[in-house]
């Protein structure tokens, strides 16, 4: 259940790119006649899509019928000793029948907690794909902002672009690539988008709600082939 959940994340994210890179670059796939092969990719990623929703959304109908077939084993396992211990005269019909009545009272909540691994898997999935989250502890409180825009640089790390977090949240974030926070540049404004620039891609850009800066940097944008 949680791996078919993953790949159908990451799928749906595949397919996220792929229709954007084609809608960016539509003149020049129809200028080069590559409708077929843009088609053909975009297929591709939807059955592979519908594929890993499908396994997943199977796995979540069979735990509800798996719940009442183990259940009801349970039940007739319970009777059966039960309706022993009855007929030796060990068990009152009074109590056999308060033991039945509270049976059937569970079942229901039972019943819905063979729900909660289904639900818990599925979020496990979600939460390993997070990279990092928008929020910073300060002395007295935690700052929980946004991010807009994101670039790369030669390291692999990623800057965020940061606002609507307040004084000493806004500005730019960098992440490492293993989505720990390891540094900040701290702007008295929302930063909304941010861009590696000059002949050396070392100089970086940040567009503020009334400002734009520029920092020379001791790293250099990843280049887009």
């Amino acid at each position: 259940m949680k791996k078919s959940s993953t790949k159908g994340m990451v799928e749906t994210g595949e397919l996220s790119t792929a229709l954007s890179e084609m809608l960016d670059g539509r003149r020049i796939v129809k200028a080069y006649g590559l409708e077929h092969q843009a088609i053909k990719r975009a297929e591709i990623r939807i059955d592979n899509r519908l594929y890993h929703l499908i396994r997943a959304l199977k796995a979540r109908s069979a735990s509800a019928p798996a719940a009442d077939f183990f259940g009801g084993l349970a039940m007739a396992a319970a009777i059966l000793y039960a309706g022993y211990e009855g007929i030796a005269g060990r068990l009152e019909l009074n109590q056999f029948a308060s033991f039945v009545g509270a049976m059937l009272l569970a079942q229901g909540p039972v019943r819905n907690l063979s729900q909660l691994w289904t639900i818990t898997t599925e979020g496990l999935g979600a939460a390993k794909r997070v990279f990092a989250l928008m929020s910073l502890k300060a002395k007295d409180r935690e700052l929980v902002g946004g991010t807009d825009g994101l670039r790369a640089d030669v390291d692999g790390n990623v800057w965020a672009s940061a606002g609507w977090g307040g004084e000493g949240f806004d500005g730019v974030h960098i992440f490492a690539p293993d989505g720990q926070r390891i540094g900040q540049i701290v702007l008295p404004e929302t930063v909304s988008n941010i861009c590696f620039g000059g002949p050396k891609r070392n100089r970086l850009f940040i567009t503020a709600s009334q400002s734009l800066y520029a920092v020379y940097v001791e790293t250099q944008g990843a280049h887009i082939a």
